[in-house]
């Protein structure tokens, strides 16, 4: 690492330095010196142009002239020059050799150092390496960089740099790493590092100033100057040329070393873009000169082999078209070998980031080989092993020794460097290893290649080291339709996480008069193939994510949940409008829907009945969280009030993270405003949000419905297991009532029921005589009720968390649900409002609002869809808006004192509030004690 911390790098800050960091300054001096005398002895020498010196160094002058800044010392460094031993050099490759690592010679070397406007300093360094090593160099000192910066630091009297970071960023069209962290005593530092042609690029600069206007400055000057080559010599064995373009062109070698003569190894080409097929590949070095055409995915592949006794590293170069890239098979007795594959017997290329899945590597080394080896950690994901020291030290038994490697729980997009796309099935493959070019079906997979680095210091100090690549994927997204639809519902979607690298696969459903059940079943065959595919691929996997609309997720959750053994290869269902508890009281435009839908899927039309036998199943034990699958992510993505299809109240699920969305239509095929919510921009940010990063479990929350008082007849009614209509009379009060339960009362009667989440009151119904309701899905926030006859008030109270009502008024009968046409819909916008059935007739309705506002739609032709919005005393009507004073309003049924809380009552809901306000207080005091 260029500059990392010379004596230059850190002399020129002393002016802003606080004044107990001298003494570090100091120590850090001495051990720059001490590093100076061992990185002498291992500079390589090389025949550098003399004129380079000036004209680097010129670029970087010119564009500091540019960019504004103050210059306050610069150097030119010709590492194999005389005056190298009494340089104060201490450039990371340097360092990182004097303790016994390998890495390549740097040939040349510019630092400058100059004051920012702003005041902070800025700290250049460009060290320049033979062409063929220059990304060599630039990936070890990217991968070395934060244990290199604590490396320098642990002599600093225990000070210690904080604050790691890293992103990538871009400089021009080159991409780079842009490390931060704290240093002792408060300071932010900042390093941009990136790579052009043979020169590796260091910009070290403080919080306060800007360093991405002087990168674009420094890369424009670098860009005009023809540096003169300064390549190793070239020979018979070793084919050299300047760099060319690598982009679009992968090559992989399995096994990554030669151990004994007759040893072969296998290198597979990849190309990407359009020339991509039928391109013509070549191989050069040691004698050979290979040719081979690639295929329709853009692979190709040569056979190499250990035939000379002589040579310690093969060096091949492959060119196809005006790309070309060297590949280096190093001869030692190092194996690196992953786990077989126990469908296929090939080894795994690599692994899937699903939060289960590892990868097991077995390490042998000859057993007549002395030396040490180390492993470096890997830039992405974990190793362990038992004998894995903190150094990467591998201590082996009997000659091997057996390491996991884990990927990161999610991958993020700037590690992912290619794309991949499996063959179709039975398709031949030659190893697993080619998977990774040998696609062919159209499915494509975008991949991080995470290189691990085995470096073997021999008895004689020489270092070999050995890459191996661990291929890491993000986990196949599985896009699961809802009710009558297709592989359209989720066309945008796909391609949505396709641009940001996620494979999002794509089923149809409904392939006759099929069940929840069995689309669940339809759905685990297709996640077996899908993980056949990546297995193809040589990918080990052990699970995907889920992303289901409407009856798609309630496919999704039968799935994990609902199949019997249970599976256990599903890391997150997501679901997007997804009646959870089920479709009733619906509106009417569904009603006309489901009549049609009904004759072709009547099946699974009934299921989604909130009555159903499935309903019942899959929410069981749904207040204590048992209708969750243990392992599984969940997440729930809905409309408020509702998307006119499902209401909020089936929409909500216990102990389940959510978003909530407004102005969002169920699907297109619903002719009302707004965006259909598999469709919108917004939804598709949450859903990538949770497919990157954890999702959380909500708290449960208990929800209670009592009627707390009756006069008169109050009973409940129902059906029972034969479809004879059942009636219970209510004696006494309070009487818990369950969902989907009618409360009904007689003439010169009225009851009063009370909702509660905890024990905290957030609403209330009170019932008229002659009135009939029957009670939905009862949620802490939101219940749906419908009114098959007479008057009920619906009141909820203002305060954080309160609910609203949605109601809906009409007669049918029990089971018909996907024809039932409800006469008028109205939500609640935290208010308080009465609704009457038959005000004017058969199939009339009023709602009159008291308090706050509501949405009411009565069927107006002249509507266009919309719903009206009522204000205070304002009243709605089948079929339109009504006046300003209603029937209702001059009714005022429930102005009767019966109507009002008891003094018992009130008193009981103060209590609660004060309790529930002592134990939030009480939670609070605890937290903070313990964060003290």
């Amino acid at each position: 690492m260029a500059g990392r911390a010379r004596d230059s790098g850190y002399a020129g800050r002393q002016a802003w330095t606080p004044a107990p960091r001298r003494r570090t300054i100091t120590v850090l001096a001495c051990t720059l010196a001490l590093t100076v005398a061992l990185t002498a002895a291992f500079a390589a020498p090389a025949a550098v142009s003399a004129a380079d010196h000036d004209t680097v160094g010129d670029a970087i002058s010119s564009a500091a002239s540019s960019f504004g800044v103050t210059g306050l010392d610069q150097s030119v460094s010709d590492l194999s020059g005389p005056t190298h031993e009494v340089q104060m050099v201490y450039d990371f490759l340097h360092m990182w050799r004097s303790g016994g690592g390998a890495s390549p010679d740097v040939l040349q070397e510019w630092t400058a150092h100059y004051s920012t406007p702003s005041g902070w300093p800025l700290y250049i360094c460009v060290s320049r390496f033979d062409p063929l090593d220059s990304e060599e160099a630039y990936r070890l000192w990217a991968s070395r960089y934060d244990d290199e910066i604590r490396a320098i630091y642990s002599g600093f009297q225990g000070e210690m740099p904080s604050g790691f970071s890293a992103r990538e960023v871009r400089v021009g069209d080159t991409k780079g790493t842009e490390w931060a962290f704290t240093v002792p005593g408060g300071i932010r530092e900042k390093t941009l590092g990136w790579r052009q042609g043979p020169l590796v690029i260091e910009v070290n600069y403080g919080e306060g100033a800007s360093s991405s206007g002087f990168a674009e400055l420094l890369f424009n000057e670098l860009d005009s100057l023809d540096l003169e080559d300064a390549s190793r010599p070239e020979s018979a064995d070793e084919p050299l040329a300047p760099e060319t373009p690598t982009e679009g062109l992968t090559v992989g070698a399995f096994p990554g070393s030669f151990s004994a003569l007759g040893d072969e190894v296998r290198i597979t080409i990849g190309l990407s873009g359009a020339d991509a097929q039928d391109a013509p590949v070549s191989l050069t070095g040691h004698g050979r000169d290979l040719h081979a055409v690639t295929d329709a995915g853009g692979s190709a592949s040569f056979v190499v082999i250990h035939d000379d006794e002589s040579v310690s590293e093969y060096r091949f170069r492959i060119v196809a078209g005006d790309r070309q890239r060297d590949v280096v098979i190093p001869v030692l007795s190092l194996r690196i070998l992953p786990e077989d594959d126990p469908g296929t017997g090939e080894p795994y290329a690599g692994v899937v980031a699903d939060g289960r899945s590892t990868l097991t590597l077995r390490i042998e080394l000859g057993a007549d080989t002395e030396g040490v080896l180390r492993v470096a950690p890997p830039v992405v994901g974990s190793l362990e092993g038992d004998g894995l020291a903190d150094d990467g030290t591998l201590t082996l038994q009997s000659g091997a020794v057996v390491l996991t490697y884990a990927p990161p729980p999610y991958v993020t997009s700037d590690h992912l460097d290619t794309v991949i796309t499996p063959p179709a099935p039975g398709d031949t493959l030659m190893s697993a290893r080619d998977a990774r070019t040998a696609y062919s079906n159209g499915g494509r997979i975008h991949i991080a290649t995470i290189p691990l680095e085995f470096t073997f210091t021999g008895a004689d100090g020489r270092d070999t080291t050995v890459k191996h690549d661990v291929l890491v994927a993000r986990p196949p997204v599985m896009l699961v339709h809802g009710f009558t639809g297709d592989a359209s519902t989720w066309s945008r979607l796909h391609s949505y996480l396709g641009e940001r690298g996620f494979d999002g696969v794509i089923n149809e459903y409904y392939a006759g008069n099929q069940g929840i059940h069995d689309q669940a079943e339809l759905l685990g065959r297709d996640i077996a193939r899908e993980k056949d595919r990546y297995a193809t691929a040589g990918l080990k996997i052990a699970a995907v994510d889920v992303v289901g609309h409407s009856m798609g997720g309630l496919i999704a959750r039968e799935y994990v949940y609902g199949l019997a053994p249970h599976p256990d290869d599903v890391r997150k269902v997501i679901m997007v409008g997804t009646p959870n508890h089920g479709a009733t009281f619906t509106d009417k435009i569904l009603g006309n829907l489901a009549t049609e839908w009904s004759g072709a899927h009547s099946l699974a039309s009934e299921q989604l009945y909130s009555g159903s036998a499935f309903m019942a199943q899959i929410n069981d034990g749904e207040a204590v969280g048992r209708h969750l699958a243990p392992g599984v992510q969940y997440g729930n993505i809905y409309g408020v009030r509702d998307d006119w299809v499902v209401t909020q109240s089936s929409a909500w699920l216990n102990g389940v993270a959510e978003r909530r969305i407004t102005g969002v239509t169920h699907s297109p095929a619903i002719p009302v405003p707004g965006t259909p919510i598999a469709e919108s921009a917004q939804v598709f940010d949450w859903i990538l949000a949770w497919l990157g990063s954890d999702i959380q479990r909500a708290a449960l929350k208990d929800t209670r419905v009592e009627i707390v008082a009756g006069r008169g007849e109050v009973y409940l009614a129902g059906w029972g297991d034969d479809g004879a209509p059942t009636r219970s009379e209510i004696a006494s009060f309070p009487r818990s009532v369950p969902a989907w339960q009618d409360v009904g009362t007689g003439s010169d009667s009225g009851a009063r029921i009370r909702l509660s989440v905890a024990g905290l009151a957030w609403g209330s119904i009170d019932l008229a005589p002659d009135t009939l309701i029957t009670l939905g899905n009862l949620t802490p926030e939101s219940v749906t009720v419908r009114v098959r006859q007479g008057s009920a008030r619906f009141r909820s109270l203002r305060r954080a968390g309160g609910g609203h009502f949605e109601v809906v008024v009409g007669e049918g009968e029990p089971g018909a649900w996907t024809e039932f046409h409800p006469d008028a819909k109205v939500i609640g916008l935290d208010t308080d409002f009465v609704v009457l059935a038959g005000a004017t007739g058969q199939g009339s309705v009023e709602a009159l609002v008291l308090e706050g506002r509501a949405l009411f739609d009565g069927g107006s032709a002249a509507s266009g869809g919309e719903r009206v919005e009522l204000s205070v005393l304002q009243a709605g009507v089948t079929g339109g808006k009504a006046s300003e004073v209603s029937a209702l309003a001059g009714d005022q049924w429930w102005a009767d004192a019966f109507y009002r809380p008891s003094f018992t009552e009130v008193l009981g809901e103060w209590w609660a509030i004060i309790r529930s306000q002592f134990e939030l207080w009480f939670a609070a005091l605890l937290e903070g004690d313990g964060a003290s």
